[in-house]
């Protein structure tokens, strides 16, 4: 044990010499100058960590892409396991959490030190140039079951002071990544103004945000409305993609968009209802395509969507697919045609929440085989043979 322990230590000193650029980041614009001591590179047991505050009892690890692979994930579980059987706490940030929300992160770190040892005299808005404002995060929670979440923004939930949901939409199963002291807000029952009051204030007053939009925020989420009364109030914000419904749908149908010779583009749009859709986005010039297509926001209206689809140029035997809470344990999938859409609504009492496919990808005949394993195609990485 002494013989490896002093080659630990000798590999700390030589990873004190070539830490990471992010590393380096939080190293020197914040830990070392920290009122709370912090050790870099310290050897604990078996093992060397990244940064480790004695005070607390914690260890700060940064994760780069390493982590994220099969090989990553086991080392980091033997680690990890020691560490916590010994009394440890740990926290893991990725690189990109260090580049893009490293104000957010700093603040993580105090806010654990203090809760887990002696106060710290620094305080958050004499510390950062936001000044006490903390990042809001814009959080997709993936369209419906709790583990179709990213590990981003599990980790976003994990850390939140406030939570802002989606009600209605989001599974709430998601809120038991939550700790204990998060505030959470149900906005189902908020108009806009409620929403970004509660927003603002906590991020004023220091409080990590997540804003959890259903599916993925850039797709029919509300979001833009949101970031620029953030722009007006000076409170930084970033975004965290979730998987949209569309493709929790194809992953229940083991469906591809994009097969060759059949079809390579996706359109993603819906039929106007209370909220009007530009004129030349309409569903007669998108079906003009023939492309794959997924609708949403459109299966209470499976009759006039049937109609336009076929006006549009779908014939009424393109094969069509109504999924109802794609990834939900209550999922339900049909496949039709475009001409019996109506119908197989209809008889499965199908009026909400559902994603309506349509296109001869569905059909899953009728393609080319792919380019890119074809032994005669040459790419970057093969050579024909």
């Amino acid at each position: 044990m002494p013989r490896l322990n002093e080659k630990l230590k000798s590999n700390s000193r030589k990873l004190r010499k070539s830490m990471t650029k992010e590393e380096r980041h939080l190293w020197y614009d914040f830990l070392k100058n920290y009122k709370v001591p912090v050790k870099r590179q310290k050897v604990i047991g078996p093992y060397i960590v990244d940064f480790y505050c004695p005070t607390a009892k914690l260890v700060i690890e940064l994760d780069g892409s390493q982590h994220f692979e099969e090989e990553g994930h086991e080392k980091d579980f033997l680690r990890d396991k020691y560490l916590i059987d010994n009394g440890y706490k740990i926290v893991r940030y990725s690189n990109y959490d260090i580049n893009r929300n490293f104000v957010a992160v700093c603040e993580d770190i105090m806010n654990i030190i203090e809760r887990r040892g002696e106060p710290s005299s620094v305080s958050y808005a004499d510390t950062f140039p936001h000044r006490g404002k903390a990042i809001v995060h814009f959080v997709g929670a993936g369209c419906g079951a709790a583990d179709l979440i990213t590990v981003r923004g599990m980790r976003l939930l994990e850390q939140a002071d406030v939570i802002i949901y989606a009600g209605s939409l989001v599974n709430p199963e998601l809120l038991e990544y939550a700790k204990e002291a998060c505030e959470i807000y149900n906005s189902a029952t908020m108009n806009l103004e409620e929403v970004m009051e509660v927003m603002i204030s906590a991020s004023q007053a220091g409080k990590r945000v997540v804003r959890l939009h259903t599916g993925e925020p850039s797709i029919y989420g509300a979001v833009q409305e949101q970031m620029h009364i953030l722009d007006e109030n000076n409170i930084p914000y970033e975004s965290c993609p979730g998987v949209s419904a569309c493709f929790g749908a194809a992953a229940s149908l083991n469906l591809e968009y994009t097969l060759p010779e059949v079809s390579q583009s996706l359109i993603i749009t819906r039929m106007e209802g209370r909220t009007a859709v530009p004129e030349k986005e309409s569903i007669e010039s998108f079906g003009s395509h023939q492309a794959s297509m997924a609708i949403y926001l459109s299966s209470g209206m499976l009759e006039e969507l049937q109609k336009r689809l076929i006006d549009g140029g779908y014939s009424e035997d393109t094969p069509a697919a109504i999924v109802y809470k794609a990834s939900w344990p209550e999922e339900k999938k049909f496949i039709c045609t475009v001409g019996t859409l109506a119908k197989t609504g209809a008889e499965n009492d199908i009026k909400n929440l559902a994603v309506i496919l349509v296109g001869d990808v569905i059909a899953k005949s009728g393609y080319a085989l792919s380019k890119l394993y074809d032994k005669d195609f040459e790419t970057g990485f093969r050579k024909p043979k």
